[in-house]
Protein backbone atom coordinates (compact mmCIF):
# COMPACT_ATOMS: atom_id res chain seq x y z
CA UNK A 1 0.00 0.00 0.00
CA UNK A 2 1.49 3.57 -0.57
CA UNK A 3 0.83 5.91 1.97
CA UNK A 4 2.19 8.86 3.24
CA UNK A 5 2.30 9.97 7.36
CA UNK A 6 2.45 12.80 9.66
CA UNK A 7 4.22 12.77 13.52
CA UNK A 8 2.73 15.36 15.53
CA UNK A 9 5.61 16.52 17.85
CA UNK A 10 5.20 20.51 18.42
CA UNK A 11 3.64 19.65 21.49
CA UNK A 12 5.22 20.30 25.24
CA UNK A 13 4.21 16.55 26.15
CA UNK A 14 2.73 18.21 30.06
CA UNK A 15 0.61 15.49 30.39
CA UNK A 16 3.45 12.70 30.31
CA UNK A 17 5.90 14.95 31.95
CA UNK A 18 7.37 17.26 29.42
CA UNK A 19 9.25 16.39 26.17
CA UNK A 20 8.13 12.97 25.53
CA UNK A 21 8.88 12.65 21.87
CA UNK A 22 12.49 13.60 23.05
CA UNK A 23 13.11 11.08 25.78
CA UNK A 24 15.43 8.30 24.96
CA UNK A 25 13.64 4.62 24.91
CA UNK A 26 15.63 2.15 24.34
CA UNK A 27 18.96 3.92 23.36
CA UNK A 28 16.60 6.17 21.01
CA UNK A 29 14.50 9.03 21.17
CA UNK A 30 10.56 8.20 21.30
CA UNK A 31 10.64 10.64 17.80
CA UNK A 32 13.41 8.74 16.04
CA UNK A 33 11.56 4.98 16.91
CA UNK A 34 8.27 6.40 15.18
CA UNK A 35 10.01 7.93 11.97
CA UNK A 36 12.03 5.10 11.91
CA UNK A 37 9.04 2.81 12.01
CA UNK A 38 7.13 4.60 9.73
CA UNK A 39 9.61 4.78 7.20
CA UNK A 40 10.11 0.88 7.20
CA UNK A 41 6.93 0.75 7.02
CA UNK A 42 6.94 2.25 3.32
CA UNK A 43 5.73 5.79 4.09
CA UNK A 44 6.01 7.31 0.39
CA UNK A 45 6.52 10.95 2.67
CA UNK A 46 7.03 11.52 6.36
CA UNK A 47 5.95 14.80 7.48
CA UNK A 48 7.23 15.34 11.14
CA UNK A 49 5.34 18.74 12.81
CA UNK A 50 7.45 20.27 15.41
CA UNK A 51 7.57 23.33 17.17
CA UNK A 52 9.48 26.39 15.58
CA UNK A 53 12.16 25.60 18.25
CA UNK A 54 13.06 22.57 17.70
CA UNK A 55 13.69 21.91 13.95
CA UNK A 56 17.11 21.35 14.83
CA UNK A 57 16.70 19.18 17.43
CA UNK A 58 14.34 17.03 14.97
CA UNK A 59 16.99 17.14 12.25
CA UNK A 60 19.67 16.03 14.84
CA UNK A 61 17.42 13.17 16.38
CA UNK A 62 16.23 11.94 12.75
CA UNK A 63 19.66 12.42 11.21
CA UNK A 64 20.31 9.52 8.54
CA UNK A 65 16.96 8.64 8.58
CA UNK A 66 15.62 9.33 4.55
CA UNK A 67 12.60 10.54 3.30
CA UNK A 68 11.43 13.10 5.88
CA UNK A 69 11.06 17.01 6.41
CA UNK A 70 10.21 18.76 9.65
CA UNK A 71 7.48 21.95 9.58
CA UNK A 72 6.33 23.67 12.32
CA UNK A 73 2.92 22.86 14.04
CA UNK A 74 0.27 25.51 15.50
CA UNK A 75 -0.78 26.35 18.96
CA UNK A 76 -3.04 23.20 19.20
CA UNK A 77 -2.93 19.91 18.31
CA UNK A 78 -5.85 20.08 15.38
CA UNK A 79 -3.65 23.34 14.11
CA UNK A 80 -0.48 20.55 14.00
CA UNK A 81 -2.06 18.43 12.17
CA UNK A 82 -3.49 20.61 9.46
CA UNK A 83 0.22 22.54 9.40
CA UNK A 84 1.45 18.96 8.19
CA UNK A 85 -1.77 17.85 6.16
CA UNK A 86 -0.94 21.13 3.97
CA UNK A 87 3.06 20.04 3.90
CA UNK A 88 1.85 17.04 1.96
CA UNK A 89 2.81 16.65 -1.60
CA UNK A 90 0.87 13.09 -2.12
CA UNK A 91 -2.42 13.29 -4.05
CA UNK A 92 -5.39 14.17 -2.23
CA UNK A 93 -6.73 10.39 -2.77
CA UNK A 94 -3.78 8.69 -1.02
CA UNK A 95 -4.03 7.52 2.47
CA UNK A 96 -2.15 9.13 5.18
CA UNK A 97 -1.33 8.29 9.17
CA UNK A 98 -1.53 10.46 11.45
CA UNK A 99 1.19 9.46 14.36
CA UNK A 100 0.14 11.61 17.46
Amino acid sequence: MIFSAIIVAAGSGTRAGGEKQWRTLGGKPVLRWSAQALVDAGAQELVVVVASDAQDRAAEVLDGLTGWRAVVGGTTRAESVRAGLAALTCPDDQPVLVHD
